[in-house]
C-alpha cells in the first residue's frame, strides 16, 4: 500500500462519523426531520452546533434508563437499557438512516419475550413506517404492503397464542 497514512486514518474515520453528509438524509422519522419542518437546522445550526447537539440530546435521553441500570443492574433492566439507548439514537444521532429503527425493534423483540408482549405488533408496524420513504424510494411499495400485512398476521397470531398460556385454568 502507498501513500500517506494519515490520509488512509482520516478516510476512516471519516466514514465512521460521516459529519459532511450533514444531520440527516432524505426524511427519516427521527427528531431532526420533524424540527426541520419548523426550524431549517442546516440552516440555523452550524455543523459544528449540530454534532454537539445531536451528541448531548442522545446522550441525555439515554441517561435515565442507564442510570437505572446501573443503580439495579438485572437482565431486565439490561434489556430495557440497550432498547431505549438504540432508540435515544435512532431519534437524536447524528446522520440516521430509516433502518436504524431495526436495531431498537430487535431489542424490544428481545424483551418483548418476557415482557410487553402485546406492544410489539405496535411497535414493529411503527418502525415498518418509520421504513416507508425507504421503501418508496427504492420502489418497493408492493413489499412494504405485503411485509406490513405480514407483520401484522404474525404479531397477531403471537398475541393471540401468548394471551392462551396465561389465561387461569379454572
Amino acid at each position: 500500500m502507498t501513500g500517506d497514512p494519515k490520509l488512509g486514518i482520516s478516510s476512516v474515520i471519516a466514514r465512521i462519523f460521516p459529519v459532511r453528509r450533514g444531520l440527516f438524509e432524505d426524511d427519516v422519522a427521527n427528531f431532526w426531520c420533524v424540527l426541520n419542518n419548523f426550524v431549517k437546522v442546516n440552516e440555523v445550526f452550524s455543523q459544528v452546533l449540530q454534532v454537539r447537539l445531536a451528541t448531548f440530546l442522545t446522550l441525555i435521553a439515554s441517561l435515565p434508563s442507564n442510570l437505572l441500570l446501573l443503580r439495579t443492574p438485572s437482565a431486565r433492566n439490561f434489556l430495557l437499557c440497550l432498547f431505549l439507548t438504540s432508540l435515544s439514537f435512532f431519534l437524536y444521532s447524528f446522520l440516521v438512516h430509516e433502518k436504524h429503527i431495526l436495531l431498537p425493534l430487535l431489542i424490544f423483540g428481545l424483551q418483548a419475550l418476557t415482557e410487553f408482549k402485546h406492544f410489539v405488533s405496535i411497535f414493529g408496524l411503527v418502525a415498518n413506517f418509520s421504513m416507508f420513504y425507504l421503501y418508496n424510494n427504492n420502489k418497493n411499495q408492493t413489499n412494504y404492503i405485503a411485509l406490513s400485512l405480514l407483520w401484522m398476521v404474525v404479531a397477531r397470531m403471537l398475541e393471540i397464542y401468548s394471551l392462551r398460556s396465561y389465561t387461569v385454568q379454572t
